[in-house]
């Protein structure tokens, strides 16, 4: 398994490949995930265990509001529990600030909890017996900070809730899950049954900044039930290895449905970023004609676009989101190759940085063998190739 980046000044929560399964039979469930690639369904059947959460791969990066939605039920608190090991998860690696939160003893873990992370719940987590002012204070009453400082800096925190702008104020009560903080909250030195113009998920947000943690954890209120399904703001819902790939109909012409910013790769420059680069593949590829598409000789060639059109996304677009300078050897990638049905829009082009041809060519090359051969199915291959490549095969069973 890969280790996250642990950039602890640049990203405060990294996520590698996370997994939680519920049962009895989880350890067994898990290696037979590992080893045969079962899907949710055939986990519950084989050894009656539930996949709350499935290969998620996240990271929130300093001053960024990272937002996981979804359906209730679909793993987003179990996901978020996992940030602070209130939920042990069943695999995969969580980072905080640069520390694996596996490797801390219970001490280490409430120091790690009490100075770091602070943990919105669903349910009023205030002291209703207490003011504001002692709620907003009460983080650092636990760190052991002598009453007079603590109040001292809750009391500057409040000061400041009027320079906050309302459009923050509200974003952070939609069911973030995570928020590199320096300190937010709109409230009055009153009750907290009584505040005007502040909602108690408000200051309990402002409770865990002003305690100096630097990650704030919100648990996600389920969206109303409409009977459809809230749009994630990022690629990707709390299953990780299961989200749905944009499709993108561009055949042998570069487009782009997003403007790229601020892409930040990952694994050492192996992986992209999933918020800039989460896969998208062309919905002229179907499983009923992969005969007469990917696996006919000849079809990439012609998809592909011409080499004006990819120098311009690689160097005019590409890399500077992605802070590659321009010198640097590499090649403009397809996430999901061509021959597996992948698109190519700029959602699904990333610089892949290093030596040439690259190891993710054989990947390529393996999945787009088993496709073809029948042994694995297109969409199952072209979500295990966006969501990790170098798990891939592993995934769909081939290694």
């Amino acid at each position: 398994m890969a280790t996250p980046e642990t950039n602890a000044e640049e990203v405060l929560v990294d996520c590698c490949s996370v997994w939680k399964v519920f049962g009895t039979q989880a350890p067994a469930a898990m290696r037979a995930i590992a080893e045969r690639g079962l899907a949710k369904r055939e986990v519950l059947q084989e050894f009656n265990c539930v996949v709350g959460v499935s290969d998620a791969t996240i990271q929130v990066r300093r001053g960024e509001i990272f937002c996981i939605m979804g359906l209730s039920g679909s793993g987003k608190s179990t996901l978020i529990r996992m940030l602070n090991r209130l939920i042990e998860p069943s695999g995969g690696l969580v980072h905080v600030k640069g520390r694996d939160l596996a490797k801390l003893g219970a001490a280490e873990l409430r120091r790690m909890r009490a100075h770091h992370i602070g943990m919105v719940f669903q349910s009023v987590a205030l002291l209703p017996h207490r003011t504001v002012l002692e709620n907003a204070a009460f983080g650092l009453e636990v760190q052991g900070i002598a009453k007079a400082d603590r109040n001292r800096t809750a009391e500057a925190a409040l000061a400041q809730a009027h320079c906050l702008q309302e459009a923050t104020l509200a974003s952070m009560d939609q069911g973030f899950a995570a928020y590199g903080a320096d300190g937010v909250l709109l409230a009055c030195n009153e009750r907290h049954r009584d505040l005007l113009g502040t909602t108690p998920g408000q200051l309990r947000i402002g409770v865990t900044t002003i305690a100096g943690c630097k990650v704030v954890i919100a648990a996600p209120a389920d969206p109303p039930a409409t009977g459809h399904a809230a749009a994630p703001s990022v690629p990707g819902p709390a299953s990780g290895g299961h989200r749905k790939l944009a499709r993108i109909a561009d055949e042998g012409r570069v487009t782009y449905s997003i403007t790229l910013t601020r892409c930040h790769a990952r694994a050492g420059g192996q992986l992209p970023d999933p918020r800039c680069t989460p896969g998208s593949v062309d919905p002229a590829v179907t499983q009923a004609d992969v005969g007469s598409t990917i696996c006919r000789p000849g079809y990439t060639e012609r998809v592909r676009p011409p080499e004006s059109q990819t120098s311009r996304a690689k160097h005019g677009v590409a890399y500077p989101a992605y802070h590659i300078p321009d010198g640097d050897r590499g090649e403009l990638d397809h996430l999901v190759s061509l021959e597996l049905g992948g698109s190519n829009d700029i959602t699904n082009l990333w610089p892949e940085v290093g030596p040439l041809p690259n190891p993710k060519d054989t990947v390529e090359n393996a999945l787009h063998r088993a496709v073809c051969d029948g042994r694995v199915r297109l969409a199952a291959a072209q979500r295990a190739i966006a969501t990790n490549w170098r798990t891939a095969e592993a995934r769909l069973g081939l290694s």
